[in-house]
């Protein structure tokens, strides 16, 4: 593991205890993520990739699981269908930093993280 994802996967886990690191998949995983009303669940699976040049570069979409629905049992908007490497089938979410990413700054997964939660309050 490289040591700036060692680091900040240490710093992160006071906040998100199950936070995982894929090497394989060169992603982090979440296997609880809290979910806001509106959801057919209340809890998902979260997968965030880690782009090559990160932390230069931003993540860019996140996945859960397949089955995520909104409440009203629709899919939600801007997602597809896609599935792991290792075959697990998930929902890819399109979402993108818009602009301002700077790690000189702080920003990293937490900032990313963030744009999650503020992405699954929209909903559709």
């Amino acid at each position: 593991m490289l040591p700036f994802i060692a680091a900040e996967l240490e710093r992160l886990k006071v906040r998100w205890p199950d936070l995982t690191w894929d090497a394989v998949g060169r992603r982090w995983h979440l296997p609880a993520w809290l979910l806001p009303g509106g959801w057919s669940q209340t809890t998902c699976e979260l997968w965030v990739p880690c782009p090559p040049a990160y932390p230069q570069t931003p993540p860019d979409n996140f996945f859960t699981e397949a089955a995520l629905k909104l409440a009203d049992g629709r899919d939600p908007g801007s997602t597809s269908i896609a599935a792991l490497e290792n075959g697990t089938a998930v929902r890819c979410f399109s979402f993108h930093v818009q602009s301002g990413w700077n790690p000189e700054q702080g920003d990293g997964l937490e900032t990313f993280l963030f744009g999650v939660t503020r992405r699954l309050a929209e909903g559709s």
